[in-house]
């Protein structure tokens, strides 16, 4: 498999940025744009006042879960509930500038979108020096990641800690996991943005009792069953069971799918990993060296308190309540929700070409896993922060990373601040800058926040870190 990633500067949280990148891999499963990062280091040895004003920074570890697609046939085209570890380290020298239609702000609250359009001749600015950055508290004990650049899934954890250097070649941080890469060594030692967590089958069930361990089948790992053998960090979900007598190919009348398990006998238990594990459990540390731009800096968010860990604790999960397009609250206003066949609930893989240049991007949430379809609920009391990133490819989803130019809105507010995130019509726009077809990829986080100022001559640096989902959608050609 090749091994695809995008990675997006962009926006403030304050005045800070708020980036993040999903990882996936291309050919068996497909994420990302190519790095479009300078190639040299447009700072060096210049006098800030003839270059710009300083950029503000920020660490970001994020879970994030949702569909990977794939160009395989079908089943095998999607990858449901499949998670990767978003790790950034965004350390400018110096701010960009984003494009008129941004809107972000500071007063009242923090709001709005910043918007980026990247193509060969307008490309993202260099990171400063800031030292080794290291990111610790990720669950690297239950955990089985897959590299999507040579398809290992060995070792049988992702090793900690996460570091995070700048290339000499491109003057970007890229962040790898601990351990020593090789072709069999799964996540150890390959960069973040090549690594997934993939929903692992772990048995076959009796569809008419599949909670009783009775009626259930282990699956062996050596038949592609869940490597760790007992459940231990998992989430379990039920699915189709592509072995089953009426699936397709089995000989029976073909029509138990995910869409369609009226005909089915048996369900599959998968294993959904938690490469961060809420509910006051992960305790995230983020620590910057330091170096000639950036001073040494150190940050922990979650407190490690389980249930009872109050305010303190590492921000949970989105649920997606709705997405819509035209102005929120219009009676105009349309439903392009997309739904999760495994948890039943919804998600952000949204039909292809529903998407609409012309009108706004609604996408409504909720903090309560208990009532996931109410804007805002939950979310009360809460000072975490919302964000949200779309990025464009020129190319379709299952073909994300083969992209020619992107575009991207990074937005962010409070999380108490309605339920409701939204990109301007115009903001669309500026971000396909004219493109046909291709696809949207979207992340929606949760983050706990903690700023940090002043950041040497930067004015900002932000320590992020949290839960979210995302999706992808195909552009109307």
């Amino acid at each position: 498999m090749n091994r695809t990633m995008w990675r997006q500067l962009a926006s403030g949280l304050l005045a800070a940025t708020l980036s993040l990148g999903i990882a996936a891999c291309d050919d068996d499963t497909s994420s990302g744009t190519g790095d479009m990062a300078v190639t040299s280091d447009m700072s060096a040895e210049a006098d800030m006042q003839m270059n710009g004003t300083p950029g503000n920074g920020q660490l970001t570890l994020a879970d994030v879960v949702g569909t990977v697609f794939t160009t395989k046939a079908a089943p095998q085209d999607k990858l449901y509930r499949t998670h990767t570890l978003v790790a950034v380290a965004s350390l400018p020298k110096f701010a960009g500038t984003p494009d008129p239609s941004s809107n972000f702000g500071v007063t009242p609250t923090i709001h709005g979108c910043s918007i980026y359009r990247y193509n060969a001749t307008n490309l993202p600015g260099a990171d400063g020096d800031a030292g080794k950055v290291t990111m610790t508290g990720f669950n690297a004990t239950t955990t089985v990641p897959v590299n999507a650049a040579t398809g290992s899934g060995y070792p049988m954890s992702a090793a900690t800690p996460i570091t995070c250097d700048r290339s000499a070649t491109d003057m970007l941080y890229h962040c790898t996991f601990g351990g020593t890469a090789g072709p069999d060594a799964g996540g150890a030692g390959a960069e973040t943005s090549s690594v997934v967590f993939p929903a692992f089958p772990f048995q076959a069930c009796l569809k008419a009792d599949p909670t009783n361990p009775a009626t259930c089948q282990t699956i062996p790992a050596n038949m592609g069953g869940w490597p760790l053998g007992t459940e231990a960090g998992c989430i379990d979900r039920f699915t189709y069971n592509p072995k089953d007598p009426n699936a397709p190919g089995q000989g029976g009348t073909n029509d138990c799918l995910p869409t369609n398990m009226t005909t089915c006998v048996t369900v599959l238990k998968l294993c959904e990993q938690e490469p961060i594990i809420p509910l006051g459990v992960s305790e995230i540390t983020e620590k910057l060296e330091g170096g000639a731009d950036w001073p040494a800096a150190m940050q922990t968010l979650g407190n490690g308190g389980g249930t009872d860990g109050g305010m303190g604790q590492l921000a949970g999960a989105f649920f997606i309540s709705k997405v819509t397009k035209g102005t929120a609250g219009d009676a105009a206003e349309a439903d392009i929700t997309g739904h999760d066949l495994i948890t039943g609930g919804n998600n952000l893989d949204i039909a292809d070409g529903a998407i609409d240049a012309t009108k706004d991007l609604n996408i409504y949430f909720s903090c309560d896993e208990n009532n996931p379809n109410t804007p805002g609920a939950g979310c009360t009391g809460t000072q975490d922060l919302v964000g949200l990133l779309i990025t464009t490819s020129t190319s379709p989803k299952t073909a994300f990373a083969l992209s020619t130019a992107t575009g991207s809105a990074t937005c962010s507010q409070p999380v108490i601040a309605g339920g409701t995130v939204t990109v301007k019509a115009n903001q669309l726009t500026a971000m396909l800058g004219g493109q046909t077809g291709g696809s949207f990829q979207i992340a929606l986080v949760r983050l706990s926040t903690k700023l940090q100022s002043p950041a040497g001559m930067h004015p900002l640096l932000a320590f992020t870190a949290g839960m979210g989902v995302f999706g992808f959608t195909n552009q109307a050609p």
